[in-house]
């Protein structure tokens, strides 16, 4: 086959650019936040916790529950049971019996169950199970982080392209005066002075798009990192001005509503359950037990063979004096409740100041907003008024060169002031728990 020069050019274009096409990541939002969520070693970890809370709920639950096992054992005792009969017409020497060998052995195969523990098992199997509750919560509450992060990094990455796209915009302005300013030297109607001021001022800009665009590649790896991908470069998919509003009713039943803030109510609730079960050991437990056992001698000393039977009972345990050791574990979990309770507060204070301080600074932000959309409006009637004037040689270099820095300002604070915009938008989300 054989290939022209014009096909050698095509084949050659699309190896140099298939690589970069393939290699460019793009995601919109949502894709974001869920990716986010699934690859996040903080949540990993809080999964593993939720899971062993579980467990160990699950765990104490099975205790109230019939339970068998084996047992086994063997021993010596060095005295046996001896019956002797004293010297008399029957047994003028006398007579002594043994029973057994002083060798034990008894197997057993028995089921437990427990009948009444003071209210101790049934309300720790409560505690436990609010204690996994609040692990979901506590996950809920980091996933709520996660994706606050996630919609900040995505929001920045934004705001970085469109910064880029703001300083790049400025530059082609500034080269398509440099060939005007060509055009105007050649008949002698601007000099030297003119065009050197021009090539410095497209140098300034030019360096303003290097920064600009590190700084882009820098909010895409890290929105990268965020989503699980590592050492590459996500590109947001939208815009800034894509995101709808917030606005919120009831933030007061909203906040009640976080994860966090839950979580801290259950817990309080499982703490109260761990004093009542600490109080259950004020009182008896019992317990019923039925055994089959396989032994020797068993209960038969006399024939001290191998031989099977039964045994069905009850066990009560009381503990009657401890130094105050229940009491002292007792006033310890009161304690804890204080304190428990004391968070709960505590965090819902926290994120009340939160939300106002959240509202204020959106509303700042819109109102900044709506400002940098006016100037802007302004700097590109003055920019196209000053230009006009330029072009009929009623204005200088410097007003022209001027006019395009503050129009670029403009434009760049426009999209500092969405970007604001959105990011309060994601702060308010997260402290409404949302």
């Amino acid at each position: 086959m054989r290939f022209t020069p014009y096909t050698m050019i095509i084949l050659l274009s699309l190896l140099v650019l298939a690589p970069a096409t393939h290699g460019q990541v793009t995601m919109t939002l949502e894709e974001c936040l869920v990716q986010a969520v699934e690859r996040s070693p903080q949540l990993e970890s809080s999964r593993a916790k939720m899971a062993s809370s579980r467990a160990s709920a699950l765990m104490t639950g099975a205790e109230r529950l019939p339970t068998l096992y084996a047992a086994g054992s063997a021993s010596y005792i060095s005295e046996t049971m001896q019956l002797e009969f004293p010297v008399s017409p029957l047994f003028p020497t006398g007579y002594s019996v043994d029973f057994g060998d002083g060798k034990n052995y008894d197997t057993k195969l028995a089921v437990r169950a427990p009948l009444y523990t003071g209210g101790a098992l049934s309300n720790r199997i409560k505690a436990l199970g609010k204690e996994a509750n609040a692990s979901e919560l506590d996950f809920s509450a980091d996933s709520l982080k996660v994706l606050h992060l996630t919609r900040t990094a995505y929001y920045k990455s934004l705001s970085a392209a469109e910064a880029e796209r703001a300083v790049r915009t400025a530059l082609d302005r500034l080269k398509r005066h440099e060939k005007e300013l060509e055009g105007s030297i050649e008949i002698g109607m601007a000099g030297e002075e003119e065009r050197l001021s021009l090539l410095s001022r497209i140098r300034e800009v030019e360096q303003q798009v290097a920064s600009a665009s590190s700084a882009a590649a820098a909010a895409r790896l890290q929105l990268g990192q965020i989503v699980g991908k590592p050492g590459e470069e996500v590109f947001p998919n939208g815009g800034l001005e894509t995101v709808p509003g917030v606005s919120f009713s009831e933030t007061e039943n909203l906040l009640k509503e976080r994860p966090d803030v839950m979580a801290w109510e259950t817990r309080r609730e499982s703490a109260k359950n761990r004093t009542d079960a600490l109080k259950g050991q004020w009182w008896p437990t019992v317990s019923a037990e039925a055994a089959y056992h396989y032994g020797k001698p068993g209960i038969d000393n006399i024939t001290n063979d191998w031989m099977g039977y039964a045994t069905v009972g009850v066990n009560l345990n009381w503990t009657i004096f401890d130094w105050k050791t229940r009491g002292y574990s007792i006033e310890g979990a009161k304690a804890d409740e204080r304190k428990i309770a004391s968070a709960q507060r505590a965090t819902l204070e926290t994120w009340k100041t939160q939300v106002q301080s959240a509202q204020k600074f959106m509303d700042a932000a819109e109102t900044r907003l709506k400002i940098a959309e006016d100037r802007l409006g302004l700097e590109r009637r003055r920019y196209e008024l000053i230009q006009g004037r330029y072009q009929q040689g009623q204005a200088s270099e410097n007003e022209l060169l001027d006019a395009e820095d503050d129009l670029t300002s403009a434009e760049i604070s426009l999209v500092q002031a969405t970007a604001d915009l959105r990011l309060t938008e994601a702060d308010l989300f997260y402290t409404l728990g949302r």
